[in-house]
C-alpha cells in the first residue's frame, strides 16, 4: 500500500485551482495513482469538502 495515495488536508474558504495542480504534480512525481484533497472548512465534508483523483499509474496496478 506504499506511495498509493497522497492526502492534502486543507482548512480554506474556497477551493483554488492551483490547490489540484500542486496534487497532480506531487501524484506525478511520487507515480501514485489515487489523490484525495479534503477540506476541512466546511459543513459537509463528504459532499462539498472532498475531491478525489485518479492518474495513469493506476491502469498499471490491475
Amino acid at each position: 500500500m506504499e506511495n498509493c495515495l497522497v492526502v492534502e488536508l486543507k482548512s480554506v474558504l474556497e477551493m483554488n485551482s492551483i490547490f489540484e495542480a500542486q496534487l497532480l504534480t506531487y501524484m506525478k512525481f511520487l507515480k501514485a495513482p489515487k489523490a484525495i484533497i479534503i477540506n476541512f472548512n466546511c459543513f459537509n465534508i463528504f459532499k462539498e469538502g472532498q475531491k478525489t483523483f485518479v492518474n495513469e499509474y493506476l491502469k498499471l496496478l490491475s
